[in-house]
């Protein structure tokens, strides 16, 4: 019932909300005190609990930058989370998207392709091909496979993110926005300064309209910009 409870108002917009880190961090120590490698799992709380393992996660690699404590965390979501759900459902794809952000983070690469494009595979043939969910497993791949170097496989990839996403989402959307930084981010490392210069304004806009001019996200961009 507590693990229950603690994922129901644990935050779920840690990544793109600020706001909510000193919710996650007053609620931390309970939670991690439920799903930690010590505490065995109370029969029929595994959804729960890996979700709560993955928000876990999901606060020390993205507002604290601590992907050391991160890792174990997606890594143990990972089976429960297939246990619960089955192999092939949404949840599952989620949290190989996850587990693989991080890897990617921490410059294993190698290891992260196979888990995004595990979790690409997942979400078009359960959620098909112009699913919002799809657009994010593109571009998680589409920036790994850029990474690895190869900008031509990256692109078609991050194109048919961005058109994903303005169709299902509407083109001022943060997720077409930070669909759009990906593909800037891609012509600026081809040398196509003019055209990287045209999105990272069309991004910069979007963001300062949705979430105003002191939100990260705007100026994470506007430093892409200048």
């Amino acid at each position: 019932m507590l693990v229950e409870a603690l994922a129901l108002i644990y935050p779920r917009d840690i990544d793109d909300n600020p706001c909510t880190w000193p919710r996650a961090r007053r609620l931390d120590g309970l939670a991690l005190a439920m799903v930690s490698a010590d505490a065995p799992l109370a029969h029929g709380s595994e959804p729960e609990a890996s979700y709560l393992m993955n928000q876990l996660g999901l606060y020390r690699q993205r507002a604290l930058g601590d992907y050391g404590s991160a890792r174990p965390l997606r890594v143990r979501a990972l089976p429960l989370v297939e246990n619960a759900f089955g192999l092939q459902h949404p949840n599952t794809a989620t949290s190989l998207d996850n587990l693989g952000l991080l890897l990617q983070n921490q410059g294993d690469l190698i290891a992260a392709r196979p888990l995004f494009e595990r979790a690409l595979a997942i979400h078009e043939n359960v959620l098909g091909p112009d699913h919002s969910d799809v657009a994010i497993s593109r571009n998680n791949l589409a920036f790994l496979v850029q990474h690895q170097g190869d900008f031509a496989g990256a692109r078609p990839l991050f194109e048919r993110a961005l058109a994903i996403d303005e169709n299902v989402l509407g083109p001022v959307h943060p997720h077409t926005a930070r669909a759009i930084n990906n593909l800037a981010l891609l012509l600026q490392n081809q040398g196509d300064l003019t055209g990287a210069r045209r999105l990272r304004e069309r991004a910069l806009a979007i963001y300062e309209k949705t979430f105003g001019s002191d939100h990260p996200n705007t100026g994470m961009t506007l430093n892409h910009l200048a």
